[in-house]
């Protein structure tokens, strides 16, 4: 009964009327999930990273835009999970970016925006030698070109990464 007075529905209802308390569970039920929802963008929201600045009302549109494998990248760099030496859950001693001698931490925002070593992938890519904090934004949003470019560019920057870290062992 205190679930049902947290989300302000009446819960006086004979306990023989099945279908009204079916409603009331099916709107209790919706408000939780609401308000689990609300709480998770909140959190979001106050995140430092990029991913508390994205468009989170979307929700994944972009999985029935692209096969598996693009619509996980897409996934990946929008929460911050690519395979970079800055993801939240790698090593803390070894956060640098594996390219340049930046002296940077190898995030999204990093890797996609300003790394100087993936400047020409970035270029054809793009049409710009760097790209600002709120142009990658819009970029995982999926404003510009419905994130065709941004998984082009991935797709290329982690391949040439791939062969960079193999050849000089970073």
């Amino acid at each position: 009964m205190e679930m049902y007075a947290k989300y302000d529905l009446n819960c006086r209802v004979e306990s023989t009327d099945r279908l009204l308390w079916s409603m009331k569970k099916d709107l209790l039920l919706s408000r939780m999930k609401a308000d689990v929802q609300s709480e998770n963008i909140s959190r979001a929201r106050q995140s430092a990273r990029i991913y508390g600045k994205l468009d989170l009302t979307q929700g994944p549109v972009y999985f029935s835009q692209f096969d598996q494998i693009k619509s996980t990248i897409i996934f990946k760099a929008r929460t911050e999970t690519l395979m970079l030496n800055g993801n939240r859950f790698g090593n803390a001693d070894s956060r640098l970016c594996s390219m340049c001698n930046m002296q940077e931490e190898e995030n999204v925002y990093h890797f996609i925006g300003t790394c100087p070593i993936l400047r020409e992938i970035r270029m054809q890519t793009f049409g710009k030698r760097n790209l600002s904090e709120q142009e990658v934004i819009e970029e995982l949003d999926g404003r510009i070109d419905n994130w065709q470019r941004v998984v082009v560019f991935i797709l290329n920057a982690l391949k040439y990464r791939k062969e960079l870290v193999a050849e000089f062992n970073y």
